[in-house]
């Protein structure tokens, strides 16, 4: 199995996979590409030598097409099940197979919440260039279109990071913070929790009350429920995701000796963890109205 991340979000896709395979009775072997492609395609080389049975891997790209790590992947007739990343962009001649979160979903469980107490203006904060951003934004445009709300292109916010540069993001969220005053937001959809958690501390210092006059929803329910005022938070199936990835795994291996070829993808609804920062809006609203 390779991640790239054994810090942050990845530890519960470990453990679920870790746990499928003492259950099943197999060995499982875990590397760490720190994001780095060539670290990835040095790791895989390392396992096909080895002789592994499967591997179970989470790509550093956003997307596997057209990548180094994609022509090594289709070269191998080892089984390869893909982690918490789409392939729906992938042939089918590759013979990959997929266990991922449905971030579109995970969204629209967000943004179905928030409208369901109440709140019409409701910003989406996402982190650049990530993975789960473009799945994320189309959750929320989903769920605001089934909804009937007025679509408001200014209400998707990008969040982006300056590496080590604390002082910087700051800015960055002070900036947005600055819109949602302008434009009368009532609530914010904030990609990851790293940076939900900033947006509630600097919501305080201003003395922004969360929820009374922002609730915040945070995305990934990692550290969420560890801030002053505890995070809202859509919480990915990350333990079932690893445990259904190495269980796939398994069940190709044991295909291919039986001569069955039909290719699985299997996508995982998130669940939302209510905490202290969303609560309904409705007389808010009906007082504005």
């Amino acid at each position: 199995m390779i991640v790239p991340s054994a810090s942050y979000y990845f530890p519960g896709v470990i453990r679920g996979a870790e746990a499928a395979a003492q259950e099943a009775g197999v060995r499982l072997v875990l590397g760490v590409s720190n994001y780095s492609g060539a670290e990835e395609r040095r790791q895989l080389r390392r396992l096909f030598e080895h002789g592994v049975d499967g591997i179970l891997v989470t790509p550093s790209e956003v997307s596997l097409a057209g990548t180094e790590t994609l022509a090594l992947l289709a070269e191998t007739a080892v089984p390869v099940v893909v982690v918490e990343r789409s392939i729906d962009d992938i042939s089918e001649e590759c013979r990959l197979e997929s266990v991922r979160s449905d971030h579109v979903r995970g969204a629209e469980i967000a943004v179905n919440h928030l409208l369901s107490l109440g709140h019409r203006r409701i910003a989406l904060c996402v982190r650049e260039k990530t993975p789960t951003a473009s799945q994320v934004i189309e959750g929320y445009h989903l769920a605001m279109r089934r909804a009937g709300t007025p679509q408001d292109s200014t209400m998707v916010r990008p969040v982006s990071r300056a590496l080590n540069d604390p002082q910087a993001h700051r800015l960055v969220v002070e900036g947005i913070l600055d819109w949602c005053a302008e434009s009368h937001v009532t609530a914010a959809i904030v990609h990851s929790d790293e940076d939900a958690l900033q947006f509630a501390s600097a919501c305080q210092d201003r003395r922004v009350r969360i929820p009374g006059d922002l609730a915040i929803i945070a995305y990934d329910d990692e550290i969420a429920a560890l801030g002053t005022v505890p995070l809202t938070a859509v919480a990915p199936p990350k333990y079932d995701v690893g445990h259904e990835a190495l269980l796939m795994c398994l069940n190709r291996i044991g295909a291919q000796r039986r001569g069955v070829s039909a290719l699985q993808r299997l996508s995982l609804s998130p669940s939302l963890n209510i905490r202290d920062s969303t609560q309904s809006q409705a007389l808010h609203v009906g007082a504005a109205e």
